[in-house]
């Protein structure tokens, strides 16, 4: 995130009878790039459904902690349910002029 202003988890949930149950989305931060803080910048819950679902979680730079750089999309599905998901990780707008 050093060079960017957004940061946005798009996040395709599929539906079918047998992808029941919740997931809930966080978007999680680090001060380098493998131990992530359990105190989450965002949240969103995709509830279950028989029809595919996209939605999106996101942040701006400036609600990072300082000296963090890294975010990424954690997803926790609810206890005992099956979820076909995919998260695309995406950093945009950003802080300086391409040269």
């Amino acid at each position: 995130m050093a060079k960017f202003n957004n940061f946005v988890g798009v996040i395709l949930q599929a539906g079918a009878t047998q992808y029941q149950g919740a997931v809930t989305y966080v978007i999680a931060e680090s001060t380098d790039d493998s131990t992530y803080s359990n105190t989450y910048l965002a949240t969103v819950t995709v509830a279950s459904a028989t029809t595919d679902q996209v939605d999106t979680i996101e942040i701006r730079a400036e609600e990072m902690t300082d000296a963090y750089r890294y975010a990424r999309v954690e997803a926790t599905p609810a206890a005992g349910t099956a979820n076909a998901i995919s998260v695309v990780n995406l950093r945009y707008n950003p802080r300086f002029a391409a040269v």
